[in-house]
């Protein structure tokens, strides 16, 4: 196998379980969100604030929900066999909201599931 067509498949993967979680249904799924994020994660949100994995585990377990996000700009960073820097911009699809984000999460593979350690979101300002 190429390794192109090799960093092709961890791309896809990783932007799939990514995306995963921009999932409402996903995100009130304890069991599930549990297996996406890595027992040390930690995440640095647009706002600045610092969130643990049990903030991030509780804050829509039963109600919230999230808006219908697309994603561009993406890129892979492979740093070795079990660790890949996944980035992207992200920008909710409501009328009300269009802000956009840039996003980075690393992705540590942890036996056979690929889990995600770190996450950072930074906002992009609007030019005009």
């Amino acid at each position: 196998m190429k390794p192109e067509s090799g960093q092709s498949a961890l791309l896809k993967h990783l932007l799939t379980l990514e995306q995963e979680m921009h999932r409402t249904e996903v995100r009130r799924n304890r069991q599930r969100m549990e297996e996406l994020l890595h027992p040390d994660f930690e995440e640095f949100g647009r706002s600045g604030r610092v969130y643990s994995r049990e903030e991030i585990l509780a804050e829509f377990s039963n109600e919230g929900s999230l808006p219908t996000i697309a994603v561009s700009d993406i890129e892979l960073k492979p740093l070795s066999d079990d660790l890949a820097l996944l980035s992207y911009v992200s920008c909710h699809q409501s009328t009300s909201d269009q802000r956009r984000t840039r996003r980075s999460s690393l992705w540590q593979k942890n036996g056979e599931r690929w889990q995600v350690r770190f996450h950072q979101g930074t906002a992009i300002e609007d030019a005009g």
